[in-house]
């Protein structure tokens, strides 16, 4: 099939009922690997402003920018397993744990990366009349699943994502609307319940505060492995409508 542009249209109800049935099949190991992963280590980084040790530090290297890198390296790496995990059912295979992690300790480093490159070119383009950014994120969507299952350089994968979303874009932003949408306003009800649940007339006392952080952290981490299982999806989804396949097997990808 020609390279030149895609044949059919995407559609945003097969990517989100794939999406649905690769986390099914996947279960055994993206719940483990997201509780490992991405929940325990948030939730000590989550809590550290409370540690008494901390609190003494100068504001440049205080607790909420040891929490900000740790969230920074922590979302990297689990979307790196979490993409092998994904991309390993698409080609047939089935991810252990460790596969995985080990898959997500590989490619952190050229993810946070891009996540860095990604949020300052969209923070850019919002703060100068928001579509620029918009445009961004949407020819962007899946830059981490270029790096990861291509194997391209951190710049080239911004370029390589282009060509893969273009002609798609329309569909892949109202995905991005209604992911956020959901994912977000779930997550929101859930913290504004335990926060209501635990509110008394002094406020929110100190266990409160803990169970508040917990339900959060849950609801951020399935957000997390929906989005990046998800994308994973719609990388698969794009590269068959453009280019009529060619998956890679596990053993190009990670040799």
């Amino acid at each position: 099939m020609s390279s030149n542009g895609p044949s059919q249209q995407l559609g945003v109800g097969d990517v989100i009922t794939k999406t649905l049935s690769v986390l099914r099949r996947t279960m055994s190991v993206t719940a483990p690997a997201a509780l490992l992963m991405h929940l325990a280590p948030n939730l000590v980084a989550s809590w550290l402003p409370t540690a008494p040790l901390l609190q003494n530090m100068p504001s440049f290297a205080g607790p909420n920018w040891i929490f900000a890198v740790v969230n920074a390296i922590i979302g990297a790496m689990f979307t790196g397993a979490v993409i092998h995990i994904a991309y390993s059912d698409h080609v047939g295979g089935r991810a252990t744990l460790a596969e995985s992690v080990l898959a997500g300790l590989r490619t952190f480093l050229p993810l946070l990366g891009l996540g860095i490159l990604k949020s300052i070119g969209i923070g850019i383009g919002i703060v100068l009349l928001v579509v620029p950014g918009l445009m961004l994120m949407t020819i962007w969507a899946v830059t981490n699943q270029v790096r990861v299952i291509e194997g391209v350089a951190v710049i080239d994968s911004f370029e390589r994502s282009a060509v893969l979303t273009r002609g798609h874009r329309w569909p892949i932003f109202g995905l991005a609307v209604l992911l956020f949408v959901v994912i977000g306003g779930v997550t929101w009800i859930a913290g504004e319940v335990a926060l209501t649940m635990f509110r008394g007339a002094g406020g929110v006392a100190t266990a409160g505060i803990y169970v508040i952080g917990l339900v959060t952290g849950l609801f951020q981490t399935a957000a997390a492995t929906v989005a990046a299982v998800g994308m994973t999806v719609l990388y698969n989804e794009l590269r068959r409508l453009r280019e009529g396949g060619g998956d890679q097997t596990l053993a190009e990808i990670f040799s």
